[in-house]
C-alpha cells in the first residue's frame, strides 16, 4: 500500500510470502484489522500501515478468508523482521 500525508507518500510493502501463499481472500479485511488495531492503540498511521501488512500476511496463508490466526510472539517476530523499529 501506499501511505499518503501532506508531506509526501511512504510506501508499506507486502511481506513476502511467496511459498506459503494459498488464497489471499480476506488479506483487505486483515490489512484494516491491523490498520485499526494500530490506530485505536496509538501507533503513528504509518506503523498502523505495517500492522495492517503483517496482518493480511497471516491471511493469505490460509485457505478461506477468517481462517488464520496468529499468537503475538509470532505476529510480533513477523513485524518486526520486516518492519524494524
Amino acid at each position: 500500500s501506499v501511505l499518503i500525508t501532506d508531506e509526501g507518500e511512504t510506501a508499506i510493502p507486502a511481506i513476502p510470502r511467496p511459498d506459503t501463499l494459498v488464497d489471499p481472500t480476506g488479506a483487505g479485511d486483515a490489512y484494516r484489522g491491523g490498520l485499526l488495531k494500530g490506530l485505536v492503540t496509538g501507533q503513528s498511521l504509518q506503523r498502523a500501515c505495517q500492522l495492517g501488512s503483517t496482518c493480511a500476511s497471516f491471511a493469505i496463508e490460509v485457505q478461506g478468508t477468517q481462517e488464520y490466526s496468529f499468537t503475538r510472539q509470532q505476529f510480533n517476530r513477523r513485524l518486526n523482521e520486516h518492519f524494524p523499529t
